[in-house]
């Protein structure tokens, strides 16, 4: 089996976060069906995964979603200093 559908659900995936704001992984679905580039549930899930693990996205336990990884976050003071 080819790994063409999912370069091209990674890039479909990385048009997506880039041109916003973090995003769940519905939210990316749903972006990839408005802009009719229709994947595979299945081939999102591991196209996310892939991205993830190579450190192109991520995707922190704050509930808001995929993000790029060089994006900057928020600098909160620390709770013990």
């Amino acid at each position: 089996m080819s790994d063409r559908p999912r370069n091209e659900c990674r890039t479909d995936i990385l048009a997506v976060v880039t041109a916003g704001q973090a995003r769940p992984r519905k939210e990316i679905v749903r972006e990839l069906k408005l802009a009719a580039k229709v994947h595979c549930p299945g081939t999102v899930v591991k196209a996310l995964a892939d991205l993830t693990t190579s450190g192109v996205l991520v995707n922190p336990r704050d509930k808001k979603g995929y993000r790029l990884a060089e994006w900057r976050r928020n600098k909160t003071s620390s709770l013990f200093g």
